[in-house]
């Protein structure tokens, strides 16, 4: 008789094991999902949003260090060259521009 107990408590361990696994992994899906929704909503709602100035960017930047996007209006429709100063960290890097 204890040898069966023994058996049975053993089967039923091997078909919960599967059975509880997946129902983790569902859950785990099912909040994966929810954040993803979240996430391109998000997203979506930093797209409709109104371009800011370019002058403010550097301010917003400082209040909130995780914005990941902004639309930005340029401060001028007019096009001016840009230039940048400084020093390359690799000394053996090149940089490539059209000419």
């Amino acid at each position: 008789m204890v040898g069966r107990f023994r058996s049975s408590a053993l089967g039923l361990a091997l078909l919960a094991t599967p059975a509880l696994v997946t129902l983790g992994l569902g859950t785990w899906q099912m909040q994966r999902y929810n954040w993803k929704n979240e996430l391109i909503a998000f997203r979506e709602q930093q797209l409709r949003a109104e371009p800011v100035p370019m002058s403010e960017l550097q301010t917003m930047s400082a209040a909130n260090p995780n914005n990941e996007f902004t639309r930005v209006r340029p401060s001028s429709l007019i096009p001016s060259p840009c230039g940048t100063r400084g020093q390359l960290a690799n000394p053996k890097a090149s940089v490539r521009s059209r000419r």
